[in-house]
């Protein structure tokens, strides 16, 4: 076997063939380059949204659970007004006279002013109404005077009610109790 000369190996031949075009050697490589580039960029780019979607979908999930408990703290809430409610109109006595009340005698002889108030304890929620005048000046409502003895007793229990409901819950800036009495009146068409 002849004696192969060290110039012409394979790996010298294929050394000179890359150095004896270094324009095409430098654009292989920089296609090369470029192609692994491009590879690892769309692997990130989809790793980056996978991530974005799964955190997107966490706060979703947070938010859903942060309203749950929000809803079920109101109804709550709610609950607890209701029952309590409930059980300050079941202890007041059927039989009420309203001569003997004196708040609700004054708001009865002043409730055709523009505007009256119901004499509460400091600590409850102040209860106001507007005349009956007023009242039918607003397009709908009328007063149904029925019902008023009744809805006072009411608004004064509610007003106790909201009171402490107003002092139990942080997040709520106004409540207000808006009475049965007002009816609205049928359009005429």
């Amino acid at each position: 076997m002849p004696a192969i000369a060290p110039s012409d190996t394979p790996s010298r031949t294929h050394w000179h063939r890359f150095t004896s075009r270094p324009r095409r050697t430098v654009v292989l490589c920089f296609a090369a380059v470029f192609v692994v580039t491009l590879v690892l960029s769309g692997r990130q780019y989809f790793l980056v949204r996978a991530r974005e979607l799964d955190l997107r979908s966490h706060r979703l999930e947070l938010q859903a659970v942060a309203l749950d408990a929000g809803i079920r703290n109101t109804e709550k809430q709610m609950s607890f007004l209701r029952s309590t409610a409930e059980r300050l109109l079941a202890e007041q006595s059927a039989a009420f006279d309203s001569a003997s009340d004196a708040p609700l005698r004054r708001v009865l002889e002043e409730q055709d002013n523009p505007l009256w108030s119901l004499q509460v304890p400091e600590s409850d929620a102040p209860v106001r109404g507007i005349g009956s005048h007023e009242l039918g000046s607003i397009p709908g409502l009328h007063r149904n005077d029925s019902m008023l003895v009744e809805d006072l007793k009411l608004s004064r229990l509610m007003s106790r009610l909201l009171s402490v409901q107003h002092q139990m819950s942080a997040n709520v800036a106004y409540t207000m109790f808006v009475s049965s009495d007002l009816a609205p009146v049928p359009r005429i068409p």
